[in-house]
């Protein structure tokens, strides 16, 4: 499935990451199920849990993910100019995310070092800062054209 949203439009994979972020915001707890797994939360939600606005946008793009999928065209990936740019904008992004509050910077730092020993709690919180910061980029989405 991963190929079929490589292959969904710029403002698909903003609608995509608009959703997951709402979803993990509403539905998923801080201490996200108990689980250090983002992917194994998520199947904790289900969608008669979500608005019924949410639940048409899921299967919309659901449904263009299993459909592009299949496709035969070629997944664009960004140049290493393209990726190091939208990685360096992340990083501002998560610092203002932060509002570059000394603790929470090394707590992320901390997280990202040493994931394997992160709590739930961690995981849920680097997950949502990451997440609010991607959507907050200029060019989210639309660094490779569609």
């Amino acid at each position: 499935m991963s190929g079929g949203l490589a292959r969904h439009t710029a403002p698909d994979r903003m609608d995509y990451l608009k959703l997951l972020t709402r979803l993990f915001d509403e539905l998923v707890p801080v201490n996200c199920f108990g689980l250090n797994d983002c992917s194994a939360a998520m199947n904790h939600v289900t969608i008669v849990q979500m608005s019924d606005a949410d639940a048409e946008l899921y299967l919309r793009l659901l449904y263009k993910v299993l459909v592009s999928g299949v496709s035969d065209a070629p997944v664009r990936l960004p140049t290493r100019e393209q990726y190091a740019a939208a990685s360096d904008e992340l990083s501002r992004e998560v610092v203002i995310e932060l509002d570059a509050d000394p603790v929470n910077l090394d707590r992320y730092q901390l997280y990202s070092t040493y994931t394997a020993s992160a709590t739930p709690s961690d995981v849920w919180w680097v997950t949502r800062v990451t997440l609010h910061a991607m959507e907050k980029m200029p060019e989210m989405g639309s660094a490779i054209s569609s």
